[in-house]
Order: C-alpha cells, then structure tokens, then sequence
C-alpha cells in the first residue's frame, strides 16, 4: 500500500494492517506532513483490507477504496 500525500503536502495518509487470523487489526492513520504528528485513526473492519488512498484536489477529504470496491470518504 502506498501512502498518499494530500496536495497541499499537509497531512500524509497510511495504512496499517497487523495482526494474524481472527485479530487483525485494519486502519489508516492521518499524519501531519511536516511533524508526524498523528491527526486521525480510521479503523476498517478486518475484513475490508484498504487497497487505496487518495486525498481530494483540495486536500480536504480523504478517499479510501477498499478490496470490496467501495469508496469511502472522511472529511
């Protein structure tokens, strides 16, 4: 998974998968872009592994699109 950096080079988005079997833990976490700083933890249900990140034009909102193929947005 590649991260995705908001175009105003704010805020940096990852995904973080861990865990084995029935304990895996599936969430992307919102960074800010000069400090690292965390700013957000989206959690995702194990099953829905998070394939893709992208921030809007105006770096507002973020897109992630799952396995499942759907897009989820958060602001």
């Amino acid at each position: 998974h590649r991260p995705a950096i908001s175009p105003d080079g704010s805020r940096v988005a990852v995904v973080q998968r861990s865990g084995f079997g029935d304990h895996v833990n599936n969430s992307v976490r919102v960074r800010d872009g000069e400090t690292g700083r965390q700013l957000a933890k989206i959690e995702f249900d194990a099953a829905d592994d998070v394939e893709q990140l992208l921030f809007s034009a105006d770096s507002t909102k973020l897109l992630a699109r799952s396995s499942g193929r759907v897009v989820k947005v958060f602001d």
